[in-house]
């Protein structure tokens, strides 16, 4: 561990799920090629490129274009803490870049040298899930599924600073 504090994730919070975002990008390109169907058997040619406009200027893929913010864990000592980093925007749009600013942390969960890496894991996480039905993310989602994948792997007890390192970091090998 470097200095006092150790950042070792970012979750990404995202406006909407995938399942809506692809919902409304085929609303969108339906929206867009409605009033040129009748186009489509009499000027095909037209119409494919119609919908080739629309797929390279119009739509966008929902992983990264969709984050409003981002949730910062860190190892505090025996710690771990999520740090919130949001968007400012009152309303949040499809597509607008937005500016990321510190929102201070949304839990802070102590740990103790007698709990095993599946007790920390299992409290990380329930604070996780916690955090993601809180009214702060009311109506956005949290994508915990690298984070969850990872998980099982990590020595939770030397990242916390339990175990001595012996080199090999906090994943296991």
């Amino acid at each position: 561990m470097t200095g006092p504090e150790l950042h070792f994730f970012e979750i990404p919070i995202y406006r909407c799920p995938i399942e809506k975002h692809t919902r409304e990008m085929e609303k969108d390109k339906h929206d867009w090629l409605e009033p040129l169907q009748e186009t489509k058997d009499t000027a095909p040619k037209s119409f494919s490129n119609a919908e080739r406009w629309w797929q390279d200027y119009e739509w966008y893929s929902w992983r990264y274009n969709e984050v409003v913010g981002w949730l910062r864990l860190f190892v505090f000592g025996s710690q771990i803490r999520g740090e919130l980093w949001y968007t400012k925007a009152k309303h949040i749009l499809p597509k607008p870049k937005k500016p990321m600013f510190l929102r201070g942390d949304v839990f802070l969960t102590g740990f103790n040298p007698r709990q095993t890496d599946t007790e920390i894991l299992t409290e990380l996480t329930a604070e996780l899930i916690k955090f993601q039905k809180s009214k702060r993310l009311k109506g956005r989602f949290l994508d915990l599924e690298c984070f969850l994948s990872i998980a099982s792997s990590v020595c939770w007890r030397r990242l916390l600073g339990f175990e001595s390192t012996g080199g090999s970091g906090a994943l296991h090998t």
